[in-house]
């Protein structure tokens, strides 16, 4: 019935739910870097002001453009397009 070679189910899901394991460390490394690319394909660089935005929600912000102030954000890799304060 119980073979001495196989842990027990309590000991078995302790291991698999320790927070220090590598496993769950791996899964969330990978969530955060997905999340960090798919905003950074977002931003923009503004060329006349120079500075990075991107469109956002209206329910983070009502003017549904988040501009970042210089050298907040690295502009390296992001498409250059005029930022809507500029436009007007």
């Amino acid at each position: 019935m119980f073979k001495e070679d196989e842990p027990h189910i309590i000991d078995y899901i302790l291991d698999k739910t320790d927070p220090n394991k590598r496993s769950l460390q791996v899964i969330v490394s990978k969530r955060q870097s997905k999340t960090s690319i798919t905003s950074n394909k977002e931003m923009r660089y503004c060329g006349v002001c120079q500075c990075v935005w991107s469109g956002v929600p209206n329910w983070i912000d009502v003017s549904l453009v988040r501009v970042y102030p210089k050298g907040a954000i690295p502009r390296f890799g992001k498409k250059k397009e005029m930022c809507p304060r500029c436009q007007k």
